[in-house]
């Protein structure tokens, strides 16, 4: 979290991760169509699909100088382990 520059953008987008920006499944099923995935801490496989051009709408709102907050309802040691799995221009998101 990085409250300055948050302050110092001249905009703010809000995206709400779970079923807006990526959708998460347990099941071994989603392992052939997800992008990326997370081992969680029981030893199971979280695959990840990100959602059409959620990539290319956060590189957007950063190019015109705005800061991009993520929100989840979701348990914060699971939504960082897959935020450090989704990797932007080599970054982890």
């Amino acid at each position: 979290f990085q409250e300055s520059k948050i302050k110092a953008a001249p905009f703010v987008v809000v995206f709400d991760l779970d079923e807006t920006l990526y959708f998460q499944h347990l099941k071994p099923q989603y392992a052939a169509c997800a992008d990326f995935s997370s081992t969680l801490g029981n030893g199971k496989t979280n695959y990840i699909k990100k959602a059409p051009y959620a990539e290319e709408l956060i590189r957007k709102v950063v190019a015109l100088g705005g800061a991009v907050v993520l929100y989840t309802a979701n348990d914060d040691s699971l939504t960082m382990r897959n935020l450090d799995n989704w990797i932007v221009d080599g970054v982890p998101l």
